[in-house]
């Protein structure tokens, strides 16, 4: 396999929809002297201050041979999130600790630029990889050609078992019946569109507070399902409570409220604390919690192509995305 190969087979892999929180790190170092992850981070830093840097890592090349490859596996792969991407990003820095090779290494195709890299990158080819032939039955004048089929910008999100954790009380689940439980638990609607999305949100995470906003301009195009959760914070916070209250109509306006601005002032004395408030908190972190890749928001919606998509983070054009893939 070819530098050119191995770099975006890497990271095809490595791709991720995890967005973290403006304040959280996760650095994970494999086989890097904490000297070389210090200036790498540093080196990164001065190009992107608001990075959130994921893992800083030794990097692999499968062809050794070449002149390039003896380099890149002498070099220190960084990745990281910037506030808004779906994806992850990658970043090279080469032996020297002086150079840093931004994004991957791939032959740039033509139109694509900085506007248009997103969708660029999540859109599927126009012409297929590959399809599907079938010759099962002897055929006399010609071979029988099945149906195209198309990568998806989404396939990297299907949720499958291993992204789901088991319970040891409640056992596993796989992906259609996680998604039945989540249409079970209670949620904060908003929309009348005949597409229906699962949101999990945080009031206290950024990128959840500009998803919904997002969402303002496609009211008539999906119904949203939003289920409050805390992932910024150790615990609920009054926030939380307020969030789960009995009455729909209060809910919603505490989330308007909220997802203006998270410091919105609640009154304690006001909110309703009973066992049904408590085991509605507790039915939707269960389930939040069941994902093995926890960042927010978690949006999810079941595919026409297909089981269950589960997109981490949030991005302007998502729902148009979304829209597209839904009315395959």
């Amino acid at each position: 396999m070819g530098i050119t190969q191995a770099v975006r087979k890497y990271f095809l892999r490595m791709v991720t929809a995890c967005a973290l929180a403006s304040s959280a790190t996760c650095t994970l170092a494999a086989g890097v002297p904490e000297a070389t992850q210090n200036r790498a981070v540093a080196l990164l830093k001065a190009q992107n201050p608001k990075a959130s840097i994921m893992s800083v890592e030794a990097f692999y090349a499968s062809s050794p041979s070449s002149q390039v490859s003896a380099v890149l596996n002498a070099s220190t792969l960084v990745t990281y999130m910037v506030p808004g991407d779906l994806k992850a990003s990658f970043a090279i820095m080469l032996p020297d600790g002086q150079h840093m090779i931004m994004g991957p290494i791939v032959k740039p195709e033509p139109g694509v630029n900085a506007a248009n890299r997103l969708a660029t990158e999540m859109k599927a080819p126009e012409v297929p990889e590959f399809s599907l032939i079938t010759n099962s039955q002897p055929v006399i004048s010609s071979a029988v050609q099945a149906p195209t089929v198309e990568p998806s910008i989404f396939d990297d999100y299907r949720l499958t078992p291993d992204k789901l954790a088991s319970s040891e009380k409640h056992g596993t689940l796989n992906p259609e019946e996680y998604m039945a439980a989540l249409k079970g638990v209670s949620a904060i609607t908003t929309g009348n569109g005949p597409r229906h999305v699962y949101v999990f949100t945080d009031p206290n995470c950024p990128h959840c507070r500009s998803e919904y906003k997002y969402s303002k301009s496609h009211q008539s195009e999906f119904t949203f399902h939003w289920i409050p959760i805390y992932s910024v914070t150790r615990n609920p916070t009054v926030s939380h409570i307020a969030l789960h209250q009995p009455d729909q109509a209060e809910r919603l306006s505490y989330l308007d409220r909220l997802m203006q601005s998270p410091k919105t002032a609640i009154e304690r004395e006001s909110l309703i604390a009973t066992n049904d408030v408590a085991l509605s908190m507790a039915d939707a972190q269960k389930l939040y919690m069941r994902l093995n890749d926890r960042g927010t928001p978690v949006t999810l919606f079941e595919s026409p192509k297909g089981g269950i998509t589960a997109v981490n983070g949030s991005d302007s054009k998502l729902f148009e995305m979304i829209k597209d893939e839904m009315d395959l």
